[in-house]
């Protein structure tokens, strides 16, 4: 991978389809408004509404189990992204070979949109790692 000073992130960015650009822009909206929730929890929690410590709790429980939103900025927090969705890729097919039989032809096509769904990820995400700034 090249120095960071030899990127010209304005051209790399010019690289990316426009699809994987709504994508960063789905990331960056779904940040925003995760940031602004917490910060409204927080404001309820500091009040003693209920309200906000529940969703406090909720959000700790969430974060814990390694639910999260990737910064589309960050390189590391990106390919940490695309390898979640490698190993949930690999789960789904895993478990598709094992019970193909058992499955109905709408539960096969809703698996095969699920995994088109999750390669569509992994390649947009590793697209967006190629061209973020830090």
């Amino acid at each position: 991978m090249p120095d960071d000073r030899e990127i010209n992130f304005e051209e790399a960015a010019a690289d990316l389809t426009p699809q994987q650009e709504r994508y960063r822009d789905n990331m960056r909206h779904v940040r925003k408004t995760a940031a602004d929730n917490l910060r409204a929890a927080r404001k309820l929690h500091r009040r003693g509404d209920v309200r906000g410590t529940e969703f406090l709790e909720k959000y700790r429980r969430a974060v814990d189990w390694g639910a999260r939103n990737p910064n589309p900025d960050r390189r590391a927090a990106l390919l940490d992204w695309a390898a979640q969705l490698e190993g949930t890729r690999a789960m789904v097919e895993q478990t598709r070979a094992e019970r193909c039989t058992s499955f109905t032809p709408e539960q096969w096509e809703a698996g095969e949109e699920t995994l088109q769904t999750l390669r569509q990820g992994i390649t947009d995400t590793r697209a967006l790692a190629a061209v973020a700034r830090y």
